[in-house]
């Protein structure tokens, strides 16, 4: 073949025929040989691959048009590839490290790739990269589902993914898979655990209030009231509701020296400590999560209010250690179990996408109360 019939070729996508031709061999050798199979001898194969660089051979767009004839005759091939999507500081904040971890845990040695989307960033399927336009994608796992239903649910509608699998971690959401912790039982332990310390009014601390909806999370204050309500104890007048906003409940927020802290931090840490002023029946905090329960820490520290000599604190998630002076985690705080929920979301997916398991499912995954240092009898 003359160079300008090589020319000719790299105006259009050049297909296996072509390699075939130029290499003067037959269609199914080259396909053979570009997947390196043992049936085509090694100096054959190196030709062929010789060729298929020469003449500007871009597999992806093969794979693309043989998914598409496949799907066309109701055959889905699997491209061994899921999206998911996770905060952009995924990686720096040890709660969603950890997911992240056991999702590539199970996904990696199966062969599976991950692209990774940022759900703060990408509000329209039209924000995605083109994979999920050429319909490459096999199945989505997501972070916080609940808050970027619109994105999925037109994902889930577009033509291109029509029928994807779903795999929501943590909130559970309808239409798809759940793989979530129990964080009602881990509410429960955790108000059994200090009503047995004699604790009687418990302060929850929940997201801001949003008009028209109970304070979240509804299914964590469930399970506090029914320690309550076990123990005698009336919940609508012991359990008080506190609500923070995110400069409490982000890790990569925490500020140990009140002097580096946000003013919004500041005021978040004076309405706490008016609160436990008007209310001094109050002695021992339920906290959102680890980083929460650290910046109470700090605050009732800084007012001279000893943890947990006057106020018992727990946290939520076993991910950020309040250190000791040996460096021992002195939190007392729910365990959740984060890398195995990340990696039995990972077998969902896989499981969805190969047809083993025919149906959504939900896993509920069981959780343990880490009693450390900052519980105590209450005063």
């Amino acid at each position: 073949m003359d160079a300008s019939s090589r020319r000719t070729i790299r105006t259009k996508d050049v297909t296996l025929q072509d390699i075939a031709n130029h290499c003067g061999v037959c269609k199914a050798t080259v396909s053979l040989a570009l997947r390196e199979s043992p049936l085509i001898s090694p100096p054959t194969t190196a030709r062929i691959h010789a060729a298929a660089k020469e003449l500007g051979y871009r597999p992806a767009l093969q794979n693309l048009a043989r998914r598409l004839a496949l799907r066309k005759q109701g055959v889905e091939l699997i491209n061994h590839l899921i999206a998911l999507f996770l905060p952009l500081y995924a990686t720096q904040a040890n709660y969603y490290y950890s997911i992240f971890r056991g999702i590539i845990d199970v996904l990696t040695p199966a062969g599976f790739a991950v692209v990774t989307i940022d759900t703060f960033q990408r509000t329209s399927k039209h924000d995605l990269p083109h994979i999920f336009r050429g319909g490459e994608i096999d199945g989505i796992i997501a972070m916080q589902a609940p808050f970027i239903a619109p994105l999925l649910e037109s994902l889930c509608e577009d033509s291109q993914l029509a029928e994807r699998p779903l795999v929501s971690m943590v909130l559970p959401m309808p239409g798809c898979s759940n793989v979530m912790p129990d964080v009602r039982d881990g509410a429960y332990q955790s108000a059994r655990h200090l009503l047995e310390l004699g604790h009687r009014h418990l302060l929850h601390c929940v997201f801001p209030e949003v008009p028209g909806q109970e304070p979240q999370p509804t299914n964590r204050l469930e399970g506090a009231r029914q320690a309550m309500r076990e123990a005698g104890i009336d919940p609508t007048t012991h359990l008080h509701i506190f609500h923070i906003d995110g400069c409490w409940y982000s890790p990569d927020l925490l500020q140990a020296n009140p002097e580096g802290q946000s003013p919004q931090a500041r005021e978040q840490g004076a309405r706490l400590l008016a609160y436990l002023c008007a209310h001094p029946e109050v002695t021992a905090i339920l906290s959102l999560n680890d980083a929460n329960a650290l910046n109470a820490w700090y605050t009732l520290e800084e007012a001279g209010i000893r943890v947990p000599e006057e106020i018992s604190i727990i946290g939520f998630d076993d991910t950020d250690p309040m250190p000791g002076d040996r460096g021992k985690n002195l939190l007392t705080t729910v365990h959740l179990p984060l890398f195995e929920v990340g990696q039995h979301a990972a077998k969902l997916i896989m499981q969805r996408i190969t047809g083993e398991l025919p149906e959504d499912e939900e896993q509920v995954l069981p959780v343990h109360l880490a009693v450390r240092h900052s519980t105590a009898a209450a005063r």
